[in-house]
């Protein structure tokens, strides 16, 4: 992913190499538990916890629907 404060009016591709092999460019990171992208906005963090709250609470009401004897 590449981060700058530069303005790019063409191509974002650039060509990095590791040990001869190209390195992939991609548009999202997960750093930390946090999900960046190429611009700096965390709509795609803010749409991975929602889900993964969503989950919770579904399992969560299941849970609480049980009968304990």
């Amino acid at each position: 992913m590449l981060i700058t404060i530069r303005k790019w009016k063409g191509s974002k591709q650039i060509a990095v190499y590791m040990k001869n092999k190209r390195l992939e460019q991609v548009k999202t990171i997960k750093y930390l538990g946090t999900i960046i992208d190429c611009n700096m906005k965390f709509k795609e963090h803010i749409s991975y916890i929602s889900q993964q709250c969503t989950k919770l609470i579904h399992v969560l009401s299941n849970s609480a629907k049980l009968k304990w004897d």
